[in-house]
């Protein structure tokens, strides 16, 4: 199932990246960003499932390898959020207004 999720998170993850990279649009850097957001998910979500699957085979005590795993998958996913925190805090400290359509900071 989680290969599955991680594929299809693959496939928004290069639509995402076309987006940015395609026509002159309006929010070319939001998409880039959100681009970058899934390509953390989806590395994430596989990180996931390879650890889960490592750390299942070889109960009751999981290889330390899959706990790697599982920990690079935590932090892959806690980082977009973060990302987003530290550049909204940045942009209304510095007096603009943040865009979340575009994700970008408005002055």
């Amino acid at each position: 199932m989680l290969i599955g999720l991680g594929l299809v998170l693959l496939n928004h993850t290069l639509f995402s990246f076309w987006i940015a990279g395609g026509p002159p649009g309006p929010f070319k850097l939001g998409w880039l960003r959100h681009a970058f957001a899934s390509l953390g998910f989806t590395v994430a979500t596989f990180c996931t499932a390879f650890g889960a699957f490592q750390a299942l085979g070889s109960l009751p005590r999981p290889r330390l390898g899959s706990l790697v795993l599982l920990g690079l998958a935590a932090i892959l996913f806690v980082t977009p959020f973060a990302a987003r925190e530290v550049l909204t805090h940045g942009c209304v400290k510095t007096g603009g207004s943040w865009n979340k359509h575009g994700l970008e900071c408005e002055k």
